[in-house]
């Protein structure tokens, strides 16, 4: 393992590239190999145990390993004239030089029952066709193997499994297809398991009685996990506080109160006419045409949008069409689809894909890329990762004034009421 990270350096076949202001990938290639995955979990458990200043976590994938930091931290903690991002490449190649003996994982066999029966098999016909090859002989070569986890990502206890015999190898779907759950799928040589203002937000004072689903209130809809019963809130829903508190002195007896307080919440100095990006890992995979198409011409957010992702309207063309090992993704990554469409994942996005990453969305304008709404058009404008971080620095800045704001005030109200009750 030492030795393989440390010829790998030497080599220069790692490079580190970032997948947000605050996040960055150490990747080893393009590939699904078993040695390079061992040493990406073994990476992994050593940071487990010897975590960077302001790392917030970190995700293996199949050849890559990328470790989210926190931006307001490491601001306060390293010196003023060096940037973030560069204290964070720096940081993650001093990692590669360290010495990762006794962190490798330990295996464990498990057995998984399939059920391979048409009514649940909906693509075994497909795949024999496409193939040349019976199903009976695709189930024998299904389920005759050993197959390794190389990473857990997309969603919770989905899991990535390979290699998959080469006869019965099948590329992605053109397009993302709705999966049950404990459904079992072909990619590649992997398969993998399956289990104006469009928005305004609620701050509420005390805390809810509701339980946290890996370490979060928020509901993953979609996983029906998280949250209040894993589900949106419904008409008649009532949801109790951790404690009880009395209010109706403060409120006079009334239900509620409007208090008059306003707050200006754009901080940047000039309209936001357009969504910042900076480049991402797959750009140069765009012909010459389509990137001056993404950098030029309007796209319009699509009927598909939700909190995972927006599916944005207008067509681009990748140079060549290969295959992608999954890797980390991070909200704003712009990923390019198989049939030419775009994808931004949001707020919920899984938390690896296998699509290219053209782009990324930087991080002070991913509120106002939230607030738009299918129908909306959006244009895009290219920055670097130095100008990127000054715009998040300067949006920091004033969400602080206004955090500061918002509790003198209510400080205020609450001591001025307890006063006259």
């Amino acid at each position: 393992m030492i030795n393989f990270i440390r010829e790998m350096k030497d080599n220069g076949s790692y490079k580190i590239f970032f997948i947000s202001d605050s996040a960055a990938t150490i990747d080893f290639g393009n590939v699904i190999d078993e040695q390079i995955n061992t040493n990406v979990i073994t990476l992994f458990n050593y940071l487990l145990q010897h975590r960077l200043d302001g790392m917030i976590e970190a995700i293996p994938a199949y050849s890559s390993l990328s470790v989210y930091f926190d931006f307001n931290l490491l601001r306060k903690r390293i010196p003023q004239q060096k940037k973030v991002y560069e204290w964070i490449e720096n940081e993650l190649h001093k990692l590669m030089r360290f010495d990762f003996t006794g962190h490798e994982a330990e295996k464990n066999l498990v057995r998984i029952p399939v059920c391979y029966e048409g009514e649940f098999a909906i693509d075994l016909h497909s795949i024999a066709m496409q193939k040349n090859i019976s199903i009976q002989e695709i189930i024998h070569l299904h389920s005759s193997r050993k197959y390794r986890v190389y990473m857990l990502g997309f969603l919770p206890g989905f899991a990535y499994m390979g290699e998959v015999e080469e006869r019965i190898a099948v590329r992605r779907k053109i397009e993302p297809q709705p999966i049950l759950a404990g459904s079992v799928g072909i990619a590649g040589k992997q398969f993998q398991k399956w289990k104006k203002g469009a928005r305004c937000y609620l701050a509420i004072k005390e805390k809810l009685n509701i339980q946290k689903w890996l370490n979060s209130y928020s509901t993953n809809i979609k996983a029906g996990s998280g949250g209040f019963n894993g589900r949106a809130l419904q008409k008649d829903d009532v949801i109790s506080f951790k404690e009880k508190k009395e209010y109706k002195k403060i409120l006079k007896n009334n239900d509620l109160v409007i208090l008059p307080w306003k707050a200006d919440i754009v901080w940047s100095k000039k309209p936001i006419e357009r969504i910042v990006v900076f480049f991402g890992n797959e750009w140069n995979k765009l012909t010459e045409e389509s990137k001056n198409k993404f950098l030029n011409e309007p796209f319009v957010i699509g009927s598909l949008a939700d909190r995972m992702g927006y599916h944005l309207q207008g067509t681009l063309r990748a140079k060549e069409d290969g295959e992608l090992v999954s890797s980390a993704v991070s909200f704003g990554t712009i990923q390019l689809l198989p049939n030419g469409e775009l994808i931004v994942l949001m707020a919920d996005h899984q938390t690896t894909g296998g699509y290219p990453r053209i782009a990324y969305v930087v991080s002070a304008h991913l509120p106002f890329l939230a607030q738009s709404q299918p129908g909306d058009k959006i244009y895009f404008r290219l920055t670097d990762q130095e100008h990127a971080e000054d715009l998040l620095l300067l949006q920091q800045q004033h969400l602080l004034q206004l955090q500061n704001a918002c509790k003198f005030r209510l400080e205020e109200f609450f001591n001025t009421a307890n006063v006259n009750n």
